[in-house]
């Protein structure tokens, strides 16, 4: 299984913090209740300047000499949306499977909560695959399963279009309800910072609240450990395009790749913010309680 025991049952007890990105649902759970205009009748209270007169009753009124509002109940459920990276470069050093266990704990929160779940596949090798999961608890086993399933594609040669260009209107272009979206992804192509931007936006302008989770190895997080006294010579394969190419990992160049690496992930915080979004980096030297109770708990409410 995905996640201990111990885990789902804390899991179950979390929602997502912002219950703005809803939409109204014929049938299903309450999960906010608010004067509406469905046919559900909840009470009336007395009326306020600012209130709807569309929903006064001039039965109470007559009757009372009063203007009373008459009050709905209107059903709202999110939908959630998982957005997983399963290129080539996320087969290394257990990425993926971190990243399947992010998925696994959002499925058991949106799920407990009986809000839409739907998880999709982001490589660029297949079409979008997209499960759909809507029966609440009931669902989870199955989600686990599907979520589990999920493997790395094998490496390719770049085609026409950019990556993350193709991933981007992949995202914009899936007819999402309002709700929620999470990516989540290793995020290394350096022409991620390029797209993000005017991918959040147009989610944002969709009712969408964008999550980006970045997940990294513990070798990527940190090269430093890889180091030796006289520097170690790796022979690298990209593993997105199966190029190779030798390089010596001096103090210099981890030191390099430190700073870009910052500045690469400082760039993508700086976009989610502008947008009014969120981006949480994690690597897979991080324990899962960890990641999932204390990295993510700014997008949870207990």
């Amino acid at each position: 299984m995905l996640l201990d025991n111990s885990i789902i049952e804390r899991l179950r007890t979390i929602n997502l913090a912002n219950n703005r990105n809803s939409y109204l649902a014929d049938e299903g759970a309450v999960l906010v209740i608010r004067s509406g205009s469905s046919d559900e009748f909840l009470g009336y209270r007395e009326y306020v300047p600012g209130d709807d007169v569309r929903n006064l009753d001039w039965n109470a009124y007559a009757r009372l000499d009063k203007f009373y509002v008459r009050e709905n109940m209107e059903i709202r459920r999110s939908c959630v949306n998982v957005f997983m990276d399963t290129s080539a470069s996320m087969g290394f050093d257990n990425k993926l499977l971190l990243a399947k266990k992010i998925a696994a704990a959002i499925s058991v929160i949106t799920l407990e909560n009986e809000n839409e779940l739907s998880v999709r596949d982001l490589s660029k090798n297949t079409r979008l695959s997209n499960l759909e999961f809507s029966g609440g608890r009931g669902d989870i086993p199955k989600a686990f399963r599907e979520i589990e399933a999920f493997t790395a594609k094998e490496p390719v040669e770049a085609e026409g279009k950019g990556e993350i260009e193709s991933i981007s209107e992949k995202i914009v272009t899936s007819a999402l309800r309002p709700g929620y979206t999470f990516i989540i992804s290793d995020f290394l192509n350096e022409d991620f910072t390029d797209n993000e931007y005017k991918m959040l936006t147009i989610l944002k302008a969709s009712k969408q609240y964008p999550i980006l989770i970045q997940v990294l190895s513990n070798e990527e997080a940190d090269p430093k450990q890889m180091q030796s006294s006289k520097g170690l010579t790796l022979n690298m394969i990209d593993s997105e395009t199966g190029k190779k190419k030798k390089i010596t990992l001096d103090r210099g160049v981890i030191e390099r790749y430190i700073r870009t690496l910052n500045d690469f992930k400082e760039k993508i915080r700086k976009n989610a913010a502008i947008a009014g979004c969120e981006f949480i980096s994690v690597n897979t030297g991080e324990k899962v309680e960890d990641i999932l109770f204390n990295r993510l708990k700014r997008i949870y409410t207990l």
